[in-house]
């Protein structure tokens, strides 16, 4: 079970491969994602304690150069966000959905958390980075009340110049539904 993630988002493949191999050498963390993102970027996810996969986010930071674009360290992840990682949330939505849009990877991890955290409600889907043009976006879904409380949390969590657009939608078509 992941408990602490840290992520790391790169404007190179190349410099995002070399550092998957410090950040895997520097501390005893565990490797979650490690991939090409669209437009030719690269990410990593890193889980294991606090300390470790703070220790590997700082050495990461150390030899990155100009070539972050951003990372984070988020303990206490909530488990939807870690399940969705290892691709194990499929439930049907019942009630309302959100949809928030980001402009990259960390920001939608982040915002994402920080929704599910602060109100009643469950991840239905993550899309993180391939074929959106290095853009994320996750659908929540609850009562109408509670994912309006998430998205406003989520939003207030980010820069704005982060969020591309965010939607609550009370009763969502089967059809709507089925092609998300």
């Amino acid at each position: 079970m992941i408990k602490t993630l840290g992520i790391l988002e790169f404007r190179s493949i190349a410099k995002g491969i070399e550092i998957a191999d410090v950040v895997l050498k520097a501390a005893e963390v565990e490797l979650v994602v490690c991939k090409t993102i669209c437009p030719g970027k690269y990410m990593i996810f890193i889980s294991g304690e606090v300390g470790a996969v703070n220790e590997a986010l700082d050495k990461a930071k150390e030899q990155s150069e100009e070539f972050l674009i951003s990372s984070f360290l988020l303990p206490s992840v909530h488990e939807d966000v870690a399940n969705a990682l290892k691709n194990k949330i499929r439930m049907q939505p019942r009630g309302a959905i959100g949809i928030v849009e980001t402009t990259n990877v960390t920001s939608g991890i982040f915002i994402l958390d920080k929704a599910l955290k602060s109100a009643n409600v469950n991840l239905f889907k993550i899309v993180i980075g391939m074929a959106i043009g290095g853009k994320s976006y996750f659908v929540i879904y609850g009562d109408v009340s509670s994912v309006k409380e998430a998205v406003k949390e989520a939003l207030n969590a980010n820069e704005k110049k982060n969020i591309v657009y965010s939607i609550v939608i009370p009763s969502p078509s089967k059809e709507l539904i089925k092609s998300l």
